[in-house]
């Protein structure tokens, strides 16, 4: 696979699947522009998938997308970091991301704010239900976005 949207494809359809990983991570570091992103995308998904938020390739590449010059990217990115805490029980730290600007502003008409969106919503009814709010959990799973 010489190719890198083929590689990042490949390991973003089979995030279980770290062979393709190796190959990936010196890509990712010398990729410019949405090629970067693309790889950097892949290489966060390929670790979140397996709960593997804090492994250093994964916040390297969850750094290298809050440097991008897309908001929706940035949201992702942000939406991902509070995956990350939430994961490692810092609930203030994943509110706080959910809240920065990147997220809040995200345009859902741009896949990756799609994508950003839903996620954020999962993560929404995780803090309120670690809150004790059960009806805040409950309005966050069922809404109507979630459904994409």
């Amino acid at each position: 696979l010489g190719d890198w949207a083929a590689l990042a494809a490949q390991v973003t359809q089979r995030p279980d699947d770290a062979r393709h990983l190796p190959a990936l991570w010196p890509r990712l570091r010398a990729a410019t522009g949405e090629a970067r992103e693309t790889l950097a995308r892949a290489v966060v998904m390929h670790h979140a998938g397996r709960g593997e938020y804090n492994d250093p390739r994964a916040r390297d590449a969850l750094f290298t997308l809050l440097e991008s010059g897309s908001d929706a990217v940035r949201g992702w990115a942000r939406v991902k970091l509070a995956e990350s805490s939430l994961e490692a029980g810092r609930m203030d730290a994943a509110r706080s991301q959910l809240q920065h600007p990147d997220v809040t502003g995200m345009d859902a008409r741009d896949p990756w704010a799609a994508a950003a969106e839903v996620d954020a919503l999962l993560v929404q009814a995780a803090l309120a239900r670690w809150q004790g709010d059960l009806g805040g959990a409950t309005r966050a799973a069922q809404d109507p976005r979630l459904a994409r």
